[in-house]
């Protein structure tokens, strides 16, 4: 079992680096495609079907999201649109949510006798992280901006999250709520 999450932990992280590479050689819409086609077959041949249903539940937060701040969401390329549309704010949604997910499925050898709050608190932290490093890199190295929130103050000191702040406060709230629906639908212990 050991050595199972130690595996799936490496692919997991080169899945991610892999995907950071791509921004950087082919467009955002591309990256956002590949990651829809390949998320099933990825968790199955990683032997972790079981998480499927975690990735719909990541989906279906990032639909609701989408919902409720869809008319905040408007880049420059605007490529992934389907029925008027923007799917990308509801894939990076969903694959970064998942993406703790998975980092916390492989760390459970280390908390698994944790309590239900040290682990919320890992979840949470390991998602805050992931927010600002992700956000961070997609705005100041792949110069990928929102422009219907361009005109927000971001993040102090990091230049990132330009948005208004009841979104700003709703990034950081949508880790520990997909946690507690994780818990709600028994996906973790």
């Amino acid at each position: 079992m050991r050595k199972n999450n130690l595996v799936n932990l490496i692919v997991d992280i080169f899945a991610f680096a892999t995907v950071l590479i791509m921004f950087g050689y082919v467009g955002v819409d591309a990256v956002m495609v590949v990651l829809l086609i390949i998320a099933i077959p990825y968790l199955m041949i990683t032997k972790r079907k079981h998480l499927i249903g975690s990735l719909f539940i990541a989906f279906m937060i990032s639909v609701v999201w989408k919902m409720i701040g869809g008319k905040y969401y408007h880049y420059s390329f605007n490529k992934l649109i389907l029925f008027g549309i923007n799917l990308y704010p509801v894939f990076l949604w969903t694959f970064g949510l998942f993406t703790v997910a998975l980092v916390f499925y492989d760390m459970n050898r280390f908390i698994r006798k944790k309590s239900s709050l040290t682990k919320f608190l890992i979840f949470s932290s390991l998602f805050w992280f992931g927010l600002l490093l992700s956000e961070w890199v997609v705005y100041n190295i792949f110069g990928i901006k929102n422009l219907a929130t361009a005109s927000y103050s971001g993040i102090p000191f990091l230049n990132c999250i330009h948005a208004p702040l009841w979104m700003q406060i709703s990034y950081f709230l949508m880790g520990p709520l997909y946690f507690i629906l994780l818990k709600l639908f028994k996906r973790i212990d």
